[in-house]
Order: structure tokens, then C-alpha cells, then sequence
């Protein structure tokens, strides 16, 4: 009877494996019939498609990607062998095998253009826009296409109807646009003949815009194809299927499912662009600038300039003080770990609390600036029209009242080192609650940080701060001559508003709800991506290093400042927006997360805080016990806290690296149900991918542990991704 049943589930595993593989072909089979119906060599392109191409709407949209791999001839080299480009009007994807062939089907999509038939037209260029996704791998190989080739780098940006420098009019050219390691857009100037018309002569160029798509969602194209955007299941991303490893000759021809493979990408890049970009009207290449356009859009819906209508309330700051002071200001959210708990299995029962909408809520309930505002010396005193400031502040000593070891000040930040902080188990970056040594000797002194008012007092509250006496201009240093003050230097005051972007918060907000209940996911992520990402476009800098690519003489193009003296860089004028909205509201994120592990501290125990992390808080407390804090907890209203998990075991390394195991909390179930329901492993170790998280446990999580994962390594050519063994450490994804 046991032999009978072991063999009727044997048959029937293998039925479902065989229905499966069975599915999986049918997929195959269609997407290759369609792919064969409209995958088309660029040399074979009709004349009704290349004139269609060629004179695009402004609302259109081409899409392109490359694929790479070694050198044929010298494997130590990486090459594009091939590149797909689609289009937001029709399926049609064109493919061709070189960036050769790519930018000469430019010139023949030039050949195309309106202007070559009609002489009254008037542009003489051909502008083409482009989205790929991770232009930083895209424009990589193209950086070595355009040096072969003879191309000029700009140094400043390339507008579409003219260029920032004379030299450069008349000739092919590039530019990419890079800060801090992301790349946001990357134009290209391809010189075409002159055109004659009558006795005129006209220049003419191809110009073409790439865009990141990245920048509208920061997610692989195939999440994007599967969690935001709707398409036909054949379109998903192939994968044991397509050989990545392959080394192509430069005469190489596609198999059949290597076109499927070059195929579905682009055509899920298109289909993005469509659905999330095109169909919500969206006005702006990055979320935060999009956020910001649909924000101008919204409160100023009938002036015809928009933009100066902003910068009527949020006025371009000239003063460079004033300016510094609120770049000192500007900083993230608070992310730490309980040092006490670091490494280590906690088992007990615990929850997490996640603030909803923490930045919007200080938009819709805090006070923030506007106008211009007005410097000041020494300590605020109140002004009740200038009735917020920030306050820079100077100490040499800090340590937490009652002898919490929680820590709210970084060690190396904005100070002067004593001792090497390595010695104790320090990183600059690090949050401490003394930067005393175990002798009562600083490690570290001259603190100089410039704070919100609001969170200085709130620091004040949990910190005693020490100051070196002075005789005269003299600093007596050594800890006898330590005093408990804190110096105020100067600071910036301003006039405030409550809720002046309201409005428009709540327009997020209903048009989030009114998505969901359409299943409209495009309209929720955009919904959701305005509400969250109009802060940090406000808190855009005034200026950016104007920057010069380099070849240096192992082959590798690298960015350097471009400096007008040996100690002024070159700067280019960026569109102002108003920086001290960004850091109040910041600021008031993180008071919102401190007095809530405060609160923890004080009621129930340092030890019963676990880690932190910008909006949300992980600790050994039940729900009860969290409604004691005197924090309202709701699953959606904007500002409070909603109970996000409920875990029996956690463990955290440092910032953004813990594992917990536990389950997603049911506010409609008791406590008691709550506890029924079934748990598993939630992994979260930013910079791993998540087929190695999901292989995380509590014994396999630890630092020092070794990992295996492909990692993008710059080479000749262009980029490569490479299989490396790491190190989990201390600092790794921080």
C-alpha cells in the first residue's frame, strides 16, 4: 500500500514538471512567432518605419539597450555585439550588431527627417530622445565609440537648439552628465551637411538625448515588468535560457533565442515608458523632478509661468554665508543599531514601526521656510516673524545624561581628531553617546554642526556637551579644563509656513487611494513617488562642479574638476530651487524617530531597542507596550506609526544589514491571533542581491561571512560583470 502511494506521488510530480515544461514551451513558441514578426535588422527596416522613426512626436520616445561581452580576439577587452531599439508607438524592435551600425542608422534615420522634403520646416536637426535603463553601463561603451571616432567632450551641458561653447558648433560631440558615481543623461552631436536653401546655408546635426530610466524607478526592468506595469507573461526576462558568458565573433549572427532575450528587454523598457511615463502624462526625467513639475502643475495651474511663481514664495538665497550654513544643515535620515544587541540572535518577541509618509507629514504639519532669510550672530533669540533658524553650534565634549549608550551625534563629523578613533571600534561615520574614552579623555574635539532649532533642544534634552576654556584667544586644552557648555556661533532665521504644500500632499494622496481602487499600479507608483520625492528635489544644490572626462594611459576614462585656478573649481548654475525647505523637513523626520526611541530608553530600557532606520523602528516591545509611548498608531493616517511586523527573532550587523524572523502585521487580528500566524525569514542586507539574501539565516549572517556575487568592473571597452567572493564587513553597504 506505502509502495503504491510513494509511486502515485512520484507520477504526479512528474505530471506537473511535464505540464509546466509544457506551459513554459507554448510561451517560448509564441514569443518567438512574435518576436520573428517584428525583431528587424537595421539594414532591413521599410522606408514607412524609418520615416516614422525619424520624425517622432514630443511625446514619443525611442528606447534602446546593448548587450556585451569579451573581445574575440583579446578576452582581457569588452565590446557591444549588439543593441536593440524600440519605440513607444508599435512593437517593432530594430537590432543591429555594432555601435557602428547604430549611429549610422541615426544618419539614416537623418535621411528620413521632415526637413529633406520640406523646405519650410523649421528645424534643420534631427532631436532624438532616448531612454535606457542604467545609462551608466550604456554610456560606458559608448564613451570609447566617441573617442575612436574623433567626437569632442563638452565640458558643460549641450542644450537641444544650441551649444554652451562656440568651439564646439561645428563639429561631432558629447556630453554625460554624472554626479557622485550616477549618471542622468548623456547628449550626443552628430554633424551632418549643410543644408542650402536658396541663397541661405543652414548647419545641421542628429542630436540625441539619452535618459535613465532608473531615475524614474530605481528597480531591475524585469520587477518593473512583473510588480508595475502590465504586460504579456512571454515578454518576461529569460534566464538560464540566454548564454551570458558567450564570447561572440564580430560576424556573428542571433539564434533564435537570443533575439527573444534582446527582444523582451527593450520591449519591457518601451512598454514602461509608455504605460508608467507617457500615459500619466509625466513632465521631467528623474522622479524628484517630476514630483516637482507636477507640484508647479497643481498649485499654480493657470499662470503661465509657473516656475517664477514658485520662486515668488522660495527665492533664489545669494548670501554664500547663508548658503554654507544651510548646506551644513542638510542631511539624511537617522540609521543605527543597538551596539549592545550587534551580532547578536535576540530571542523575544518583538515589533517594528514604521512612520507613514514621514517627510510628507512634516510638509503637511511642521513649520517651514520661505523667503529670504536673515542671518544672525551668536544664539537665536525667539522672532515672531522670524520664528524658525538654524543654529551652528560649537563643543568639544559630549556624553548622554542618565548613561544611555544609545548614540544621536556622529564621532567624526565636523570635528578635529585626538586619538585614532579606530582603537576603540569607531568609524567616522559612526553615531555614538560619548566620544569620552574609557580614561575620560576626548578622542575627538571642535565640533562645529549647524542644526534646526527644534532638534539642537531635543539633543540638549539627552546630551551634556563640554566646551575647552579660553584665555583670550588661547584654547586650554586637557579634560580639566572641559566646562559643560555649548558655544552658539551664528545661524540662519526664517519666516514660516504651515502646510503651504498641503494641498498638493493630499492631491497625492487621492490620487494614490483612487489608483488602488482602479488597480492602476503606473498611477499608484507615481502617486506615491511624487509625495515622497518633491522634498529632496527642493534640497537640490545651487551649483554643480563642472566636470572634464579624462583618458588616462591605461585606456580607462575617469572624471576630473575642471578648475579655473589652481584652488577655484568651475561651476555651472543650476535652476534654484530652496535647500532649507529639505533640511527642516529632515529634521523633522528625525526628531520624530528619536523621541520615539527615546521614549523606548526612558520606559522600558535602552536594551529593548533594536535598531533604526530613517522612518521606522525595531524593537523588543508588544503592542501595548508601543501604545504607551504616546504615539498614535494608525495603518494610513499620514504622521503616525503603523505596526509593520511582528518578529520572535532578530539580529542586526549595523546600518540596513539585519535579519528578523517574524511575520507582516494584521491590525484587524488580536494580539493573541496575531501570534498564530504563520513566520518566516525577512532578510534585508543592502548591496546583496536577492538571490543571495534568500539564502540568509541566523547562522549564515554574520560579518566576516564570504559571499558570492557578479559585481561590475570597468575594463576597456565599456563595463563587465564579473563573479566575485567578498567579505561582509562592518562598513560593506553602509
Amino acid at each position: 500500500m506505502r509502495i503504491n502511494e510513494s509511486e502515485e506521488k512520484k507520477e504526479l510530480v512528474n505530471r506537473l514538471c511535464n505540464s509546466l515544461l509544457t506551459q513554459k514551451q507554448i510561451i517560448i513558441d509564441r514569443l518567438k512567432e512574435h518576436v520573428n514578426n517584428n525583431l528587424i535588422h537595421f539594414q532591413n527596416v521599410s522606408h514607412e518605419t524609418i520615416q516614422l522613426l525619424a520624425n517622432l512626436g514630443k511625446d514619443e520616445y525611442l528606447c534602446f539597450d546593448t548587450e556585451s561581452c569579451r573581445e574575440y580576439f583579446n578576452n582581457e577587452h569588452e565590446r557591444v555585439w549588439c543593441w536593440s531599439l524600440s519605440n513607444t508607438i508599435n512593437d517593432i524592435v530594430i537590432y543591429g550588431y555594432s555601435l557602428d551600425d547604430f549611429f549610422n542608422f541615426m544618419k539614416e534615420l537623418y535621411k528620413w527627417k521632415e526637413f529633406n522634403f520640406d523646405k519650410k520646416a523649421k528645424s534643420k536637426n534631427l532631436n532624438i530622445k532616448m531612454w535606457i535603463h542604467n545609462l551608466a553601463w550604456d554610456s560606458e561603451f559608448c564613451k570609447y565609440w566617441f573617442d575612436k571616432n574623433g567626437y569632442k567632450y563638452f565640458s558643460k551641458i549641450m542644450y537641444d537648439d544650441n551649444s554652451v561653447e562656440d568651439e564646439f558648433l561645428d563639429c561631432n560631440a558629447w556630453n554625460i552628465v554624472e554626479n557622485n558615481g550616477q549618471v542622468y543623461n548623456a547628449t550626443i552631436q552628430m554633424k551632418m551637411n549643410d543644408i542650402k536653401i536658396g541663397k541661405k546655408t543652414f548647419k545641421s546635426f542628429i542630436k540625441i538625448k539619452m535618459y535613465d530610466s532608473v531615475k524614474l524607478i530605481p528597480d531591475k526592468l524585469e520587477t518593473i515588468g512583473t510588480d508595475i506595469i502590465k504586460v504579456d507573461k512571454m515578454f518576461y526576462k529569460l534566464g538560464s535560457e540566454f548564454d551570458y558568458e558567450k564570447i561572440r565573433p564580430y560576424d556573428y549572427i542571433l539564434e533564435d533565442i537570443e533575439k527573444c532575450y534582446v527582444y523582451n528587454d527593450v520591449y519591457i523598457l518601451k512598454e514602461f515608458i509608455r504605460q508608467y511615463y507617457i500615459n500619466n502624462n509625466l513632465n521631467g526625467y528623474t522622479a524628484s523632478g517630476i514630483a516637482f513639475n507636477n507640484m508647479l502643475n497643481f498649485m499654480f495651474p493657470n499662470a503661465s509661468k509657473k516656475y517664477e511663481e514658485f520662486t515668488n514664495v522660495y527665492p533664489e538665497i545669494k548670501d554664500r554665508k547663508i548658503i554654507e550654513l544651510i548646506d551644513d544643515s542638510y542631511s539624511g535620515g537617522f540609521t543605527y543599531c543597538n551596539k549592545k544587541h550587534k551580532g547578536k540572535v535576540i530571542e523575544k518577541e518583538g515589533h517594528s514601526v514604521d512612520r507613514n509618509s514621514s517627510y510628507p507629514s512634516a510638509m503637511m504639519y511642521n513649520k517651514l521656510p520661505y523667503g529670504i532669510p536673515k542671518y544672525f550672530t551668536g544664539k537665536y533669540k525667539f522672532d515672531e516673524n522670524y520664528d524658525i533658524a538654524l543654529q551652528k553650534v560649537h563643543f568639544d565634549g559630549f556624553r548622554r545624561k542618565e548613561g544611555s549608550h544609545i548614540g544621536f551625534i556622529k564621532i567624526g563629523s565636523c570635528c578635529d581628531f585626538l586619538q585614532d578613533i579606530k582603537e576603540y571600534g569607531y568609524k567616522k561615520n559612526d553615531y555614538t553617546h560619548t566620544n569620552f574614552d574609557e580614561n575620560g579623555q576626548l578622542m575627538t574635539c571642535n565640533y562645529n554642526l549647524v542644526l534646526t532649532i527644534d532638534e539642537l533642544e531635543l539633543l540638549k534634552s539627552v546630551y551634556d556637551f563640554y566646551t575647552y576654556r579660553k584665555i583670550g584667544d588661547t584654547t586650554l586644552k586637557g579634560s580639566k579644563n572641559l566646562v559643560k557648555k555649548l558655544d552658539y556661533i551664528e545661524g540662519v532665521k526664517f519666516l514660516s509656513k504651515v502646510g503651504d504644500l498641503a494641498e498638493f500632499i493630499n492631491d497625492c494622496t487621492a490620487r494614490k487611494i483612487k489608483y488602488k481602487k482602479e488597480k492602476n499600479k503606473c498611477g499608484v507608483t507615481v502617486a506615491k513617488r511624487d509625495m515622497n520625492s518633491i522634498y529632496g528635489k527642493l534640497g537640490s544644490g545651487f551649483t554643480r562642479k563642472i566636470m572634464n572626462y579624462i583618458k588616462d594611459d591605461e585606456g580607462f576614462f575617469h572624471l576630473e574638476r575642471k578648475y579655473i585656478n589652481d584652488s577655484e573649481y568651475d561651476y555651472e548654475e543650476r535652476r534654484k530651487y530652496y535647500r532649507p525647505y529639505s533640511s527642516f523637513t529632515t529634521s523633522y523626520g528625525r526628531i520624530a524617530l528619536l523621541n520615539v526611541i527615546i521614549g523606548i530608553e526612558k520606559k522600558y530600557g535602552e536594551d529593548e531597542f533594536l535598531y533604526s532606520d530613517t522612518d521606522s523602528v525595531y524593537a523588543t516591545l508588544s503592542v501595548k507596550q508601543f501604545r504607551t509611548l504616546g504615539i498614535e498608531l494608525h495603518k494610513t493616517k499620514l504622521g503616525a506609526w503603523d505596526i509593520e511586523k511582528e518578529f520572535t527573532k532578530f539580529k542586526c550587523l549595523g546600518a540596513k544589514k539585519y535579519l528578523l524572523y517574524g511575520h507582516e502585521y494584521e491590525d484587524e487580528l488580536s494580539e493573541d491571533e496575531n501570534r498564530n500566524l504563520p513566520s518566516k525569514l525577512f532578510p534585508h542586507c543592502s548591496g546583496l542581491p536577492n538571490e543571495i539574501q534568500d539564502t540568509l539565516n541566523f547562522d549564515n549572517f554574520y560579518l566576516g561571512a564570504i559571499y558570492r556575487k557578479k559585481q561590475k568592473k570597468k575594463v576597456i571597452g565599456g563595463y563587465r560583470l564579473e563573479w566575485i567572493y567578498f567579505t561582509l564587513k562592518d562598513f560593506t553597504f553602509y
